[in-house]
C-alpha cells in the first residue's frame, strides 16, 4: 500500500499486519490493524514511504483521499470525534508497547503480546484448546522488540509449562486464564 501522503486507509473488515521496510530492506511488523482502525497520512508527512500490509484474514480497506477526510472532519463534528477516539485508542496501544519495551523483560513482553493477539485477533482453537493466534515467530519478535531466536526460546519455555502449543505458524493457547495469571505475576515482578 503506497503512502503517497494523500490517503487515509480505514479498515472496514478483517485484520492485517502493518509494517514497513527498514533501511536494509527488512520487513518489520509495527502493529496489527483491525476493523475500525485507520492508518495513512493527512499531512503529507511520510510522503514516499510505503506500508507493508499482510492480511491475517479477509481484509476490506477503504482508501479515502486526505482532502475528503479533512472536509468531513471540518463539516461533521461526529466524524471528527470518532477519528479522534480511534487515534486515542491507537496512541494508548502504542504507549503500552513503548512502556513494555522499556520496562519489561522479554518473557513478559511475549506473554502480553500473545494474550493481546489472542484477544484481538484469535480464533477458537479447532484442536479443542482455548485460542489460536496466527502469527509467525518473526512477526511476534518484531512486535516484542526482540530477535526471532529469543522469542522462540520463550515460546519453548511456555510450551514446556503447558501454557501453549505451536503448530506451524499457529500458536494454540491452552489456557487463557493460566497465561493471563502468568502475565500478571510477571508484571508484578517487573515493578
Amino acid at each position: 500500500v503506497p503512502d503517497r501522503g494523500d490517503r487515509v486507509y480505514f479498515v472496514v473488515a478483517g485484520a492485517a499486519k502493518l509494517g514497513r521496510r527498514g533501511l536494509l530492506g527488512r520487513r518489520v511488523v509495527e502493529t496489527i490493524v483491525q476493523q475500525g482502525d485507520l492508518f495513512g497520512s493527512l499531512s503529507g508527512a511520510g510522503h514516499g514511504r510505503s506500508f507493508h500490509l499482510e492480511p491475517i484474514d479477509q481484509l476490506t480497506l477503504l482508501a479515502v483521499p486526505s482532502d475528503v477526510v479533512e472536509r468531513c472532519v471540518r463539516e461533521h463534528p461526529a466524524c471528527a470525534l470518532s477519528i479522534i477516539q480511534t487515534l486515542e485508542d491507537q496512541h494508548r496501544k502504542l504507549q503500552r508497547s513503548v512502556e513494555s519495551l522499556l520496562f519489561k523483560d522479554l518473557t513478559t513482553r511475549v506473554v502480553e503480546t500473545v494474550l493481546w493477539l489472542a484477544r484481538e485477533h484469535g480464533d477458537r482453537c479447532e484442536h479443542g484448546w482455548a485460542m489460536d493466534v496466527r502469527v509467525n515467530q518473526q512477526d511476534l519478535a518484531d512486535l516484542c522488540g526482540a530477535t526471532r531466536q529469543a522469542v522462540s526460546a520463550v515460546l519453548g519455555k511456555l510450551e514446556r509449562r503447558l501454557l501453549l502449543r505451536r503448530k506451524g505458524r499457529v500458536i494454540c493457547i491452552l489456557s487463557m486464564t493460566r497465561l493471563s495469571k502468568l502475565a500478571e505475576s510477571l508484571d508484578d515482578a517487573d515493578e
